[in-house]
């Protein structure tokens, strides 16, 4: 899995072949053909497409998420969601 650690930012599209877990700023769409996880701490100022995720931070931009898409109770997204699966716990914004 890689790893984007919280004082990590990339102003650009990230394309992954794998799973990333994002606990720092990104500026851009990011892909992955596997899991995408965005920690507490993370922030997504673009779009994400992929086959999972799990989003406990903040997401500005659409969701495609092909299979299951888990939002935990401190996540905030502001846009879109399509997804397959909608899992939310209770407090998501």
């Amino acid at each position: 899995m890689t790893s984007i650690s919280s004082a990590a930012t990339i102003d650009g599209n990230l394309k992954i072949d794998g799973d990333v877990k994002i606990d720092g700023t990104v500026k851009g769409t990011v892909s992955s053909k596997g899991k995408v996880i965005i920690g507490t701490s993370g922030l997504i100022e673009g779009d994400i497409l992929c086959q999972h995720a799990e989003v406990s931070g903040k997401v500005n931009g659409k969701l495609k998420i092909a299979d299951i898409l888990f939002l935990k109770s401190n996540a905030r997204v502001d846009g879109d969601i399509h997804t397959g699966k909608l899992v939310m716990e209770s407090g998501v914004q």
